[in-house]
């Protein structure tokens, strides 16, 4: 079971959820398969291959602000957390913070972010970490989390592979540039919404709890992201389930933003259910509600029915990759398998059977030591990502294979250290990283790496002007301890 939603064992009113998962069913049931995607219909909310679905969307759009070529930038400290949220989260519009909210500790109120190598190595250096490697720099990160994609190291192995390049193999013709092969993404979900080493460093001091400008949202889950890229190493199109604040402390970020109503025409991998006003995506197989509570989460809290242990291992696997977006999107098992909604892990998405290093399992090594392979067996896309290809050289050939893509107007920013940048629950996104070392708010010794902490918070569905203390219509998440 998700972490948020087992610990919330209160009973809500159902909403019709009942009602709502079995026309999912039957939508299930009648959609041909997936990944046909030849053309869709915007106005009517259907893709090919896929029955039509609601496409409530009534948020800001790029695909209506025709006159824009970005988005807001603003000053952190230029607008209060209520002022804030009638201008940007409610009208769910992204923007741009200058600035970034102090570390927050006791006592340090006034002492600016600052996540260096020592810190992490002295806090969280022997901590086991899952990382993706990929075999070579062309290749994008968040593709497929397979078995030999996913290795297991302690943080400071990992900086030792990032930042000193000491794991280079000669007879690699990448071996001046091994370090790029390594990213640091979310790991692997607990209870504890501040994953490996955000915990260490909340309780030192060294982060804040929340991003002060959030407001009442609820957060989910707070996460840190480190790889190295000269050249730049791309995301893929996604998008994620959560409101996001994503700080970045080292590097350059190249965005590529798609308002939540161009779904349609972005062709994901999944079976879309319901796109939400506020711009939350449920598919099918993994209905959620406008607040991100999956629905059959929800009615079995309603009908006050104690989950199977059974049931319960399924949700905990399931717990390991949900959410993962952003800079990095992992896959899910096809399907039938049921949705979590943690998002415990950028991004990125869906359902991911987790092995361990076992008896005939591949061993790696990384700067001399034994370390296994982690992650699935197959090569799957998680249900938010998009097939498109942004980056694509060839647009002409990518508008006349995706005819409908050509209408979608897309806004392309860089967000550079020192910035936060606020992207409501459902934007689609490709993110480009770039190392700089000279681009940091960091007392460097990170090398040359892109380095950022993110806050997701689950999307509010209470978005009226008088919303700012209670942006939720139920109490749901605001009771998880």
């Amino acid at each position: 079971m998700s972490r948020d939603v087992k610990r919330n064992s209160n009973v809500l009113e159902s909403s019709g959820e009942e009602e709502i998962l079995s026309s999912s069913k039957k939508l299930k049931e009648s959609s041909q398969t997936k990944n046909e995607k030849d053309s869709s219909d915007f106005s009517t909310g259907r893709q090919s291959g896929q029955p039509s679905f609601p496409n409530e969307y009534a948020g800001y759009s790029f695909q209506h602000d025709t006159s824009i070529t970005t988005i807001d930038t603003l000053d952190l400290n230029s607008v209060c957390a209520e002022t804030f949220f009638d201008r940007y989260i409610r009208k769910r519009k992204p923007c741009i913070l200058n600035g970034l909210p102090p570390s927050g500790g006791k006592n340090k109120d006034d002492v600016p972010l600052n996540i260096s190598r020592k810190l992490l190595e002295d806090l969280a250096g022997t901590k086991t970490i899952q990382v993706e490697r990929r075999f070579n720099r062309t290749e994008n990160f968040g593709q497929n989390r397979t078995a030999k994609r996913q290795v297991q190291l302690s943080i400071s192995d990992f900086l030792k592979a990032l930042l000193d390049h000491t794991d280079g193999d000669s007879t690699s013709t990448n071996t001046t540039k091994e370090n790029e092969l390594y990213y640091w993404s979310t790991q692997e979900d607990t209870d504890d919404p501040y994953n490996i080493p955000c915990r260490q460093l909340l309780d030192h001091g060294h982060i804040p709890e929340n991003v002060p400008i959030a407001g009442n949202l609820i957060l989910s889950s707070c996460n840190l992201w480190m790889g190295s890229s000269e050249d730049g190493a791309s995301s893929g199109l996604h998008h994620d389930y959560h409101d996001n604040f994503y700080l970045l402390l080292q590097g350059t970020k190249r965005f590529r933003l798609f308002s939540p109503d161009c779904a349609p025409m972005l062709h994901v991998y999944g079976t879309i259910h319901h796109i939400y006003p506020n711009g939350r995506i449920s598919y099918v197989g993994s209905e959620a509600r406008e607040d991100g509570v999956p629905l059959d989460e929800l009615k079995r809290v309603n009908d006050n029915n104690p989950q199977s242990d059974e049931d319960e291992e399924d949700d905990d696997e399931e717990e390991i990759v949900i959410g993962k977006g952003f800079d990095y999107v992992s896959d899910e098992e096809e399907d039938d398998t049921e949705f979590d909604e943690n998002d415990q892990t950028d991004d990125f998405d869906e359902i991911m059977g987790v092995r361990t290093a076992g008896e005939g399992d591949e061993l790696e090594e990384v700067n001399g030591s034994k370390i296994p392979h982690q992650g699935t067996v197959d090569d799957t896309h998680p249900d938010s990502f998009s097939v498109i290809n942004p980056c694509e050289a060839n647009q002409d050939a990518l508008f006349k294979k995706f005819p409908e893509y050509k209408s979608c107007r897309q806004i392309v920013v860089e967000l550079k250290a020192g910035q936060i940048l606020y992207l409501p629950a459902g934007f689609f996104h490709e993110v480009t990283s770039y190392s700089n070392t000279n681009d940091s708010v960091q007392t460097n010794d990170m090398g040359n790496c892109h380095m950022a902490l993110n806050y997701w918070y689950h999307p509010p569905d209470a978005l009226g002007e008088s919303d700012f203390g209670s942006p939720y219509k139920d109490d749901f998440w605001k009771k998880a301890p």
